[in-house]
């Protein structure tokens, strides 16, 4: 048997990447009888902020499940900088979408700005905006702040209309 390890250049907790990839993954590589996934892990920052994830498969065809794997990846919006390696083997790049992060404030503005406003409301007004463009799949909130990432095909048509709803 083979090991193949997915590493996914998304700010994804593990809950969204059970999910967005390694269920879909799972159920994808059991349907098609060419391996499964034995493992997933999210890798954060000391803030406990993620910032990527990896999901280990196993299959007696390394190839083709390697390819397999990055096709998946790639249809549910893999960012570029991913890649997965098998046996330790070289690096193989895959990846389609960009991303672009915005962080609001969650301390240092006004005390009435948090009174007056739902971040949750501002959340659905950004991702409306960017509809069409990308999407945001999960959020992380931090002691100082809340990070949202947002993913599609070109990141500067993103953070143009994310400045724009601002």
């Amino acid at each position: 048997m083979s090991t193949i390890r997915s590493i996914v250049n998304e700010r994804l907790a593990p809950e969204g990447r059970d999910k967005i990839f390694a269920g879909q993954l799972h159920r994808a590589l059991r349907k098609a009888r060419v391996g499964r996934v034995v493992g997933a892990e999210t890798f954060s920052s000391e803030l406990g902020e993620p910032l990527r994830f990896e999901i280990m498969i196993t299959t007696s065809n390394p190839e083709g499940v390697a390819d397999f794997v990055m096709g998946h990846a790639e249809a549910v919006g893999a960012p570029r900088g991913s890649y997965l390696t098998v046996d330790d083997g070289p690096r193989r790049p895959f990846g389609t979408t960009e991303g672009v992060g915005l962080c609001l404030d969650g301390i240092g503005l006004p005390s009435h700005v948090y009174r007056d406003n739902d971040v949750n409301d501002g959340i659905e007004r950004l991702k409306t905006k960017v509809d069409g463009l990308g999407e945001n799949r999960d959020f992380w909130k931090g002691p100082r702040e809340t990070a949202l990432n947002f993913y599609g095909d070109d990141a500067a048509s993103l953070a143009q209309r994310l400045g724009e709803a601002a």
